[in-house]
């Protein structure tokens, strides 16, 4: 197996071996104390579906926002079986479908206001908080293909986005495992019909930016797909504010652009989706890793990338940018080059040495 070797950095480093054989090389040094496999872990997902009734507008003469988004959600279930936990939650919740507009009439231009249903569960966390992820088996699969399947033909009010995080958060931090926490956002919409204050700031994008911050601060990400076009639409600003804010920023840079977040266009819509998705899959399940918390209790450990015979290193980076860090969830990630580079080699592996002179490098 050929792989293209790093430039050797300096400081703390973390080690990801790529060879054939499972057993062969071992990242260690002649002063070494002891070697701590990582394993690489799986993730607790929480799908975060938007079902408002902008969703239903075409995109074709045969598609809707919902119907693609759909398609390639199930895709992408497909593809996570068994390499995931997962649940999935709709947003808005708590109230019952519209009954004065249909799916048709994703407008709802002849609902008065004594139509629409109060904030009250709608705008709640409570709501939203519910969700229990469970091993992605076809059967599992199936069984959320169904539940987003019963809303094809139903009309919901507003885009209570803030309460739906907020409730995904609270959902994901309380899963047991010990694993990379994740959660994915399709929407199509600003935040809409939480005017619970009377003035409307409860509708401020600030209110989910800080829920999302709160999460990331626990090692939930928070990945975001959402429409920039058309009308109704997202805004591309408060995508990228939220991808950031939830640590999966696709590069370096890009609040500058308002372009963190993974936009979906009108006229490109199925290519859009399909490829965000496929790309979140990747990065979900590839390159997060559980060590024995001992490597970590002294302080960082000599760490470093090897392929056969060469050694190279990485540095521990809290910026997520290039390298690795070990996360308040207690999970160890790859990130950059180091994450791409392990992504396509089947046989990597990680090892974290204590005791090594850091002269060995």
């Amino acid at each position: 197996m050929n792989a293209r070797p790093f430039a050797i950095l300096g400081g703390t480093s973390l080690a990801l071996l790529l060879g054939c054989s499972p057993a062969e090389p071992t990242v260690s040094c002649p002063d070494s104390d002891v070697v701590f496999e990582a394993e690489s872990v799986g993730a607790n997902v929480v799908f975060l579906l938007d079902r408002s009734g902008s969703m239903h507008l075409p995109i074709s003469a045969t598609e809707t926002r919902w119907t693609a988004t759909r398609a390639a959600l199930f895709s992408m279930f497909e593809q996570l079986e068994y390499r995931v936990e997962a649940d999935l939650t709709m947003f808005p919740g708590g109230d019952a479908p519209l009954t004065c507009c249909s799916v048709s009439d994703p407008n709802c231009g002849n609902c008065g206001p004594a139509d629409l249903p109060g904030p009250e569960q709608r705008c709640s966390a409570l709501t939203y908080d519910d969700a229990e992820v469970a091993l992605f088996t076809p059967e599992r699969v199936q069984l959320l293909k169904n539940q987003v399947s019963q809303s094809d033909g139903d009309n919901y009010w507003g885009t209570p986005l803030a309460p739906a995080l907020d409730g995904a958060v609270r959902a994901v931090s309380h899963q047991a495992q010990a694993w990379q926490s994740a959660i994915v956002l399709l929407t199509d919409g600003k935040p809409t019909a939480c005017d619970v204050d009377g003035n409307g700031s409860a509708n401020d994008i600030q209110h989910a930016v800080d829920v999302v911050a709160e999460g990331a601060e626990e090692g939930i990400l928070t990945y975001v797909v959402g429409v920039v076009d058309g009308e109704p639409a997202a805004d591309a600003a408060h995508l990228s504010a939220l991808a950031a804010a939830g640590d999966t920023a696709r590069y370096e840079g890009c609040e500058a652009s308002d372009d963190c977040a993974y936009s979906v266009r009108i006229d490109t819509f199925e290519k859009d989706v399909n490829a965000a998705l496929q790309s979140i899959a990747r990065d979900t399940t590839s390159c997060s890793f559980v060590v024995d918390q001992r490597a970590f209790a002294d302080g960082d450990p000599y760490v470093a990338i090897a392929m056969v015979d060469d050694k190279v290193y990485l540095d521990r980076d809290s910026e997520h940018e290039e390298g690795w860090d070990y996360l308040a969830s207690g999970t160890l990630r790859l990130y950059g080059e180091s994450c791409e580079m392990f992504k396509t080699q089947p046989h990597a592996r990680v090892q974290v040495a204590l005791g090594c002179d850091s002269q060995m490098r």
